[in-house]
């Protein structure tokens, strides 16, 4: 099996009480022209051995043992190693439903398809309309693992994770990887299980995280710059910056340090005052966006 159709991709770090149910999941799929890669990446529990023991049951499954450097590396090290036509990143700890290859199989798909969603279209539009309709919306979402990436367009862009960040690394990858879709397919199908549990990356809480937070926007705006109007820059900006407030609000920091902090990044805000007005507006009146999320910003940007 030369070229397979999928190439799935599970980091693996610690996660002996999830990884067999991960495992399965995959190896028990009615579709089987797939291959699986393990990162094990520095595990110190049975996850070594159980990673090695799966390889040996199942030709399909590849097993890669690196030092504990990060998900991203991980990802990167399966990615130069994978031969798919289709690649699907999954968490260790998570795992997908029965038949769920052979329904991404028979999906019609272009760059990108897009599952565990309300939605069931094709879509095709500037990086601007990507924004509006589908990343402001929360209809794409952040994370890699309700996606099927187009292994051709990775390789000829060199598309890599960022190993400088531990939390939104994810979320870069994917803003960079729609820089080079021409149409995004939606599927209105649970595919895929998310097991949220306390210590994961997704609930762990840090005073420090609007740092991270506003990291990320830089990164973001340095990519973006030229592909997308100022108006939706200055809306990922909000976007950014109530995300790392509100997550540093539950790791305890207090809401006059919070929106000390608010002041302090207005000098990353790309344009006038003016376009800041007219992005907060449109970040306001956002629905999707939570109630909490707008009134927080409202209390913290009081008086600017």
């Amino acid at each position: 099996m030369n070229t397979p159709y999928f190439s799935i991709i599970v980091p693996v770090y610690n996660t002996e009480n999830f990884l067999t149910r991960c495992v399965e999941s995959i190896l028990q799929q009615d579709m089987v022209d797939f291959e699986l890669i393990l990162v094990n990446d520095g595990s110190t529990d049975n996850c070594p051995s159980m990673c090695d023991s799966f390889a040996i049951r199942d030709k399909r499954v590849k097993v890669i043992h690196q030092k504990n450097v990060g998900v991203s590396a991980a990802r990167n090290a399966a990615l130069d190693m994978a031969k798919g036509q289709w690649i699907w990143f999954i968490d260790s700890d998570d795992y997908i439903v029965p038949g769920a290859l052979s329904i991404l199989k028979r999906e019609s798909c272009e760059d990108l398809l897009v599952f565990n969603t309300n939605l069931n279209e094709q879509f095709e539009g500037s990086y601007d309309l990507v924004l509006e309709t589908h990343y402001f919306t929360y209809h794409l979402g952040f994370g890699p693992c309700n996606k099927l990436y187009r292994h051709s367009i990775i390789k000829t862009h060199q598309l890599k994770f960022d190993t400088e960040e531990s939390i939104g690394e994810d979320l870069l990858f994917n803003l960079h990887y729609y820089c080079y879709c021409q149409k995004l397919n939606f599927l209105n199908k649970k595919l895929y299980i998310y097991d949220i549990r306390e210590g994961s990356a997704m609930t762990s809480l840090s005073r420090n995280r609007h740092v991270n937070q506003m990291r990320l926007f830089r990164k973001i705006r340095h990519l973006l710059q030229h592909k997308i109007s100022p108006l939706n820059m200055g809306i990922l900006y909000f976007m950014h910056l109530i995300s790392g407030l509100n997550q540093s609000a539950e790791g305890g920091l207090s809401r006059q340090e919070r929106a000390k902090q608010a002041r302090n990044y207005r000098l990353d805000f790309p344009g006038d005052r003016q376009l800041y007005k007219r992005a907060l507006s449109m970040f306001l009146k956002n629905e999707h966006a939570t109630l909490l999320g707008k009134l927080n910003l409202q209390l913290l940007l009081l008086g600017f």
